[in-house]
């Protein structure tokens, strides 16, 4: 019986074809493949075998291209920000591919075309950026909005959300509703154990000078 390993290599994906392996990436076995344009790229094995990664990025380059010539929406603010999600997802070159496309996140088909995606999203506001509610789910109308980058960063893996009393949100915010020192709530809460009860109740330290 042969392995995972041997199966992949000569197995077409797509427009890729695996030749032989290609070191790690991510903590992930990863293949050279060869692409039909006559590339050549390394693929994370679980990109492949998902079906998430089906080129060397030669697709996701004439997709643009071509909606270059159709819409004339090249050079604005939201072009950018549908092509950036787009390559986030579909290039495995790029160097945060890992964190969208490579762990599974993608774009909805109706968002594949950028008129769809301008016509849902509308204009975007300035100082804002696109952002996914469901950090781990995809691009799609339901899943996305105009956000801060202060209200982004609030919404990563990373950031730890509590409920207390019937509320929930991240501990910035509980420590700022609460008046307590963010480091102060986050050492007692996830480093020391502390009930959160506890951890928002107690007093700060106090020091004296006594001699």
């Amino acid at each position: 019986m042969m392995s995972k390993k041997a199966e992949m290599i000569g197995k077409k994906f797509g427009k890729l074809t695996p030749i032989e392996e290609g070191g790690h990436m991510g903590g992930f076995l990863a293949y050279k493949c060869q692409c039909d344009c006559g590339n050549t790229a390394i693929i994370r094995g679980t990109s492949l075998r998902s079906g998430n990664t089906t080129s060397c990025g030669c697709v996701h380059k004439t997709m643009v291209g071509n909606l270059n010539k159709k819409h004339g929406l090249k050079q604005t603010a939201e072009y950018s920000v549908w092509q950036n999600m787009i390559t986030r997802c579909t290039n495995s070159n790029t160097n945060c591919f890992y964190r969208y496309g490579g762990r599974g996140i993608s774009v909805c088909d109706e968002w594949r075309d950028f008129e769809k995606f301008y016509a849902d999203m509308g204009n975007r506001p300035n100082g804002m950026t696109l952002e996914r509610i469901d950090n781990n789910g995809s691009y799609s109308k339901e899943n996305c909005r105009w956000a801060t980058l202060k209200e982004q960063a609030r919404n990563t893996r990373r950031t730890k959300l509590v409920e207390h009393n019937g509320k929930t949100q991240c501990l910035k915010d509980w420590a700022n509703e609460v008046g307590i020192v963010y480091n102060t709530l986050r050492k007692r809460f996830i480093i020391y154990g502390w009930s959160f009860e506890k951890a928002i109740s107690t007093p700060p330290r106090t020091y004296s000078n006594a001699r």
